[in-house]
């Protein structure tokens, strides 16, 4: 293992990682994450949050973008990639979405349906963003930012999505909430605006640790594994942690 970015270089609390593998890039969602569920008054340090992006070739900065607007709090969670370069990324605290787009970082789309937005992802054909939040998964137009939730079958549920991955038509959904505790492939119609079914393909995973974001490579779904998954009470299953990474066989 070698330090790819070292510590001074501007990172605080990363979330999102990925790949720009055209332009040999490695976008970083950083800042300092709101607590969403506390009722407390927020530390004065937190709800500044950014996104950067560091050269493959030797890790040194390529572009930052930083978004303080403290009394607002904001937490950007995970993002996309375009092909033409552009970035997306979901901001947890403000159920929003915003995009760097010719070197700019500006809100995208923000909506009430958009509740804790967190797993975000790119059809093929650049058109369609899907976006996870607790309410469920929603589809937003590139093209006219218009947002409509994904119609989903009496019997299937996508709410409280974590990672969010597309996969052969579908998506993959890491749903870490207690109530469920699973990893779901959800098969989309074939205009992708509406689920028709919904498959569990990883359950109940051991309670050390509580199911995260997720990736696909080939056939092949890692998924992050990291503290304790908690019972639905809010109590940790675990004394403590055991963080890993798991590897599931889509086919």
């Amino acid at each position: 293992m070698t330090v790819f970015v070292p510590r001074g270089s501007g990172l605080l609390e990363v979330l999102g990682l990925k790949v720009d593998v055209d332009r040999r890039l490695l976008w970083a969602v950083n800042g300092a994450f709101p607590d969403l569920l506390s009722r407390d008054q927020p530390k004065p340090e937190v709800g500044v949050t950014g996104v950067h992006s560091f050269r493959l070739a030797d890790g040194k900065l390529a572009a930052k973008y930083w978004l303080d607007e403290r009394p607002i709090l904001h937490g950007f969670n995970d993002l996309a990639l375009a092909r033409n370069g552009d970035v997306y990324i979901t901001d947890s605290a403000e159920g929003a979405v915003y995009r760097v787009h010719a070197g700019k970082l500006a809100l995208f789309v923000r909506d009430e349906r958009l509740t804790i937005a967190n797993g975000i992802v790119l059809a093929p054909d650049q058109k369609r963003l899907y976006v996870a939040s607790v309410e469920g998964i929603s589809l937003i137009d590139t093209g006219t930012r218009k947002l409509q939730r994904l119609a989903v079958p009496k019997d299937a549920s996508v709410n409280s999505i974590d990672g969010l991955a597309y996969y052969l038509g579908d998506l993959i959904g890491v749903q870490s909430s207690p109530y469920l505790a699973r990893v779901v492939r959800i098969a989309l119609a074939s205009d992708g605006r509406s689920v028709k079914r919904v498959t569990t393909i990883n359950s109940r995973s051991p309670p050390e640790y509580g199911q995260t974001t997720a990736a696909v490579a080939g056939d092949q779904l890692y998924v992050v594994g990291g503290a304790p998954a908690n019972d639905t009470a809010g109590a940790p299953l675990a004394k403590e942690p055991k963080p890993q990474i798991v590897r599931i066989p889509l086919r």
